[in-house]
C-alpha cells in the first residue's frame, strides 16, 4: 500500500518517513491510529436485583398512600366547615331552668308541716304551750334527720313514721352538722319566730 506526502502529494515507498521531494514528514495510517485516543468504555448496566424493586415498589405505593389520606382529610375538613357555616345559628336567648321540685310529702310530716312551707303567723303561735312552741320548733329539725340528745324528745320523734334520723349518739354532732345545713331561708326565720315566742312565755 503506497502512502502520499501530505505536502505536495508525492508517492511515497510504504516505508518512507519523509518525502523525497519536499522533505515532509510522512504521517501513516498505523500512526493516527496510535495516537488517536483509544474508545471510552462506559460500564457494564448492573440488572437491578428484585428486593430493590419490590422496595422502591413499596415505597412509591407508600407515598401514594399518603397524599390519599392527605387529600381526604383535606376535603373532610372543607365539608365539615360548610356544614358549620350552613347550620342556623343557636338561640340567643338561655330558657330558664325548671323550678327545683318540692320536698317529698314524708319530709312535711308532723303536727304542723306548714312550718317547712309559709312563714309563721302570730295567731298560728298564741294557742301553743311551751312544751308545744318547743315541739314545733324542734319538728323543723328533725324532718331533716337531726340526732336529739333529750331522751324525751328523741322518744317522741322516733314514734314518728317520717322521722328518719342521720345517725345516732355516737356521731350526733356530724350528723347534726349535716341537718342544719339542709335548712332553708324559711324554716331558719320559721325557728327564730317560734324561739322570740318561748322567750316571751318564759317572763
Amino acid at each position: 500500500m503506497s502512502n502520499f506526502c501530505e505536502q505536495c502529494g508525492t508517492s511515497l515507498p510504504e516505508n518512507a518517513r519523509f518525502c523525497e521531494s519536499c522533505g515532509h514528514r510522512v504521517i501513516t495510517l498505523e500512526k493516527v491510529e496510535e495516537r488517536s485516543p483509544p474508545p471510552e468504555q462506559k460500564p457494564p448496566i448492573r440488572p437491578e436485583s428484585p428486593v430493590t424493586s419490590r422496595w422502591r415498589k413499596i415505597l412509591v405505593l407508600g407515598v401514594g398512600l399518603v397524599f390519599l389520606l392527605i387529600a381526604v382529610a383535606v376535603i373532610s375538613i372543607i365539608r365539615w366547615k360548610g356544614t358549620q357555616e350552613t347550620r342556623p345559628p343557636e338561640p340567643s336567648f338561655v330558657h330558664p331552668l325548671p323550678p327545683s321540685p318540692p320536698p317529698p310529702q314524708a319530709a312535711w310530716g308532723g303536727r304542723w308541716p306548714w312550718t317547712s312551707q309559709r312563714l309563721i303567723r302570730d295567731d298560728d303561735l298564741w294557742p301553743l304551750s311551751r312544751w308545744e312552741l318547743e315541739l314545733m320548733r324542734n319538728e323543723i329539725y328533725a324532718r331533716h334527720g337531726w340526732v336529739f340528745n333529750r331522751r324525751d324528745l328523741q322518744n317522741y320523734f322516733e314514734g314518728q313514721p317520717w322521722y328518719r334520723p342521720k345517725g345516732d349518739l355516737s356521731n350526733r354532732e356530724q350528723a347534726n352538722r349535716w341537718a342544719e345545713a339542709e335548712l332553708t331561708p324559711l324554716e331558719r326565720k320559721n325557728i327564730q319566730i317560734i324561739v322570740s315566742r318561748e322567750k316571751a312565755l318564759k317572763r
